[in-house]
């Protein structure tokens, strides 16, 4: 995604790799331009500050059509005054484990052609859930593993998202929070993590798997 400037206007300037993908672009959370399946478009932009990004889907392979195949980073785009102090966050006041040494909740995704497994194990440090995946060889057909947590309560009293995980080597994770019941357009969370041997991550919702904890702040 590239940004262009012409007679004080603003363009957003995008691609989709093939025709069965479909590219959409994002402003503030809201659908700016959707359903593109060209190699290359550009779509104008309001000249208000704001966040911007795009999303291309793999809606010509079935398995895959409700979830992200590539997500952008965000472009922000400020206004010529400085930002304000955002003010620091509290501290959550009030948690809920979503693993408890069990796998109950908890749940592999992959698509037809790879394996995924998830189940508790006893550790030295105390419980922990393994998760196990194999992509399929190839060439690259979208080929994916996930470990998924249904949340049928909601999780609109939690603002903020806490984990810690460890891989065999280093790896970049994707993280995101399905809303609605096809699991598709709106995600109020998503982003990505690093896996090191230890690595512990927080994903908060203002802001944007082995998940542990959901943190809320009470006023």
């Amino acid at each position: 995604m590239n940004w262009a400037w012409a007679d004080g206007s603003r363009s957003v300037c995008a691609a989709t790799p093939r025709p069965q993908f479909t590219t959409t672009v994002w402003a503030n959370g809201s659908v700016l331009s959707g359903d593109h399946h060209e190699q290359e478009f550009t779509v104008e932009a309001p000249a208000d500050p704001g966040v911007y990004w795009t999303e291309i889907r793999a809606t010509g392979v079935p398995h895959l059509d409700t979830v992200s195949w590539v997500r952008s980073n965000p472009i922000y785009v400020r206004s010529p005054a400085p930002p304000a102090q955002a003010p620091p966050r509290a501290a959550a006041t009030s948690s809920v484990a979503i693993f408890g040494g069990t796998a109950s909740g908890w749940r592999a995704e992959h698509d037809p052609t790879s394996l995924a497994a998830v189940e508790p194990v006893a550790m030295v440090g105390g419980d922990e859930l393994r998760f196990r995946f194999g992509l399929a060889g190839g060439a690259s057909v979208g080929q994916v593993a996930a470990l998924a947590f249904d949340t049928p309560q909601g999780v609109a009293a939690y603002d903020r998202l806490t984990f810690s995980i460890r891989a065999e080597r280093p790896m970049r994770i994707s993280v995101q929070l399905r809303a609605g019941d096809d699991q598709g357009e709106s995600a109020a969370i998503a982003g990505s993590a690093p896996s090191t041997p230890t690595a512990r991550c927080r994903i908060t919702r203002s802001s944007s798997t082995t998940s542990r904890r959901w943190g809320r702040r009470i006023a």
